[in-house]
């Protein structure tokens, strides 16, 4: 529960951001598409940039494209440096 509330506190910072809020799992999966990238390339964006591993989510299925999957699972304070890396760095956009 820390962790989900910690992530989505960090993507509220971000304008326009839409996802379903999760209630068991341990990733969620916002739409990023207002960015103009597509998922695949976003997500390479990301590990170079921030180092920062997220899914993309096209490999979900055609209604996953413009999204990403962002995990959780690990420990808190990974989990809080990984998301705030990534919402500030699409904020430079």
């Amino acid at each position: 529960e820390r962790r989900r509330k910690a992530v989505l506190k960090e993507l509220e910072k971000l304008p326009g951001i839409s996802y379903v809020r999760p209630k068991g799992a341990f990733y969620v999966f916002p739409d990023f598409s207002r960015w103009g990238k597509n998922d695949e390339n976003l997500a390479k964006e990301l590990l170079n940039k921030t180092h920062v591993c997220t899914a993309p989510g096209s490999g979900f299925g055609e209604s996953g494209r413009g999204h990403l999957r962002i995990s959780y699972s690990a420990p808190y304070e990974q989990v809080v440096t990984g998301i705030s890396r990534i919402v500030e760095t699409l904020q430079e956009k």
